[in-house]
């Protein structure tokens, strides 16, 4: 999505793009964050109001909560961050939710939840599910295998599973397009998740940072956006000419870690993660995913072969490519 949308820069492709009948890319405020931030602000006067015991403030600032990157510590930090705005009556005057890396594994968990009312509830069970420290090879197992099978498999995947997955200890299939029915009354701050553009160096490109939202996703730099629900599909100039799943919010957490905009680091990082729990030999894990493509079963004693097969797979299929490269060069 990101090559395309950096195509929009022409006028005429512009032009063409903001007719929503030929084309699947749009310009400008996303309108219905326009109308879900206009209820919002409703709820944010009356509580700035309240807060203050003033009724006669004539200018009602905007507020947005902003977290950083930094894996678990990241999220816990802004986890115990919003339910202290919470616990004095501050959440209920941010209009904005924000974040980038871990920071957005806590939002997406918040989120999750459409009833706020209790919101400490909310937090107790986010930090239980952080401490529990079962993990489910089996689980691991079918959330690749999806992917394996859409022919969407990619890093991004293993991201999720390695790294998300094991520091959060939940795997939420849902697409993030859900919770907008959690943010449309306008009655909890509208949530921006941030990304870095893949292998882009430049901090001051205008498309090194792109926005995910539960209504659309795109460069805010370039005002171009499409809806979240069509964010996984294929395109070709501005329309949709294949169509696929809804990333879900686990593969979206892996994208925002944002570390795999360094490609290399990453698979260092993956590779590393994976060998202390690997007591297969790698001819065994190959001999273990050829009886896999003859019996779709997971047998639960070869659980951790299977899992490990997949990624010794997508090594050899990332090494090949590759090779290849480098003989085109």
């Amino acid at each position: 999505m990101c090559n395309i949308m950096n195509t929009t820069g022409n006028e005429d492709t512009r032009e063409l793009h903001e007719n929503r009948d030929t084309s699947d890319i749009y310009f400008g405020f996303p309108k219905k964050e326009e109308e879900a931030i206009n209820k919002r602000k409703e709820h944010v006067t009356k509580a700035i109001k309240k807060l203050l015991k003033c009724n006669n403030l004539k200018v009602i600032p905007t507020i947005a909560v902003l977290g950083s990157g930094g894996g678990l510590r990241a999220m816990t930090s802004l986890l115990g961050t919003l339910k202290a705005l919470n616990d004095v009556g501050l959440l209920d005057c941010v209009t904005y939710l924000c974040g980038v890396s871990g920071s957005t594994w806590c939002m997406s968990s918040i989120y999750h939840k459409q009833d706020w009312s209790n919101f400490n509830e909310i937090v107790e069970e986010i930090r239980n599910q952080i401490l529990n420290e079962n993990v489910s090879f089996e689980e691991m197992h079918r959330k690749l295998q999806k992917a394996v099978r859409t022919d969407t498999l990619s890093l991004t995947d293993f991201w999720a599973v390695f790294v998300a997955y094991m520091t959060i200890h939940q795997i939420n299939t849902d697409g993030l397009s859900s919770h907008w029915d959690v943010v449309k009354d306008g009655k909890k701050p509208f949530p921006i998740y941030a990304a870095v553009t893949k292998n882009n160096e430049l901090e001051t490109s205008p498309d090194y940072w792109f926005e995910v939202t539960p209504d659309h996703v795109g460069f805010t730099a370039y005002n171009a956006f499409i809806d979240t629900d069509i964010s996984g599909c294929q395109f070709d100039n501005g329309r949709v000419i294949k169509k696929f799943d809804e990333p879900d919010v686990c593969y979206l957490q892996g994208l925002f870690g944002s570390a795999l905009a360094d490609g290399d680091k990453v698979w260092k990082y993956v590779i590393g993660k994976i060998s202390p729990f690997s007591e297969f030999e790698s001819d065994a894990i190959s001999e273990h995913a050829k009886e896999e493509e003859s019996n779709d079963s997971l047998n639960t004693d070869n659980k951790e072969a299977s899992f490990f097969s997949a990624l010794v797979s997508l090594i050899c299929n990332r090494d090949s490519e590759s090779d290849d490269d480098d003989d085109d060069e």
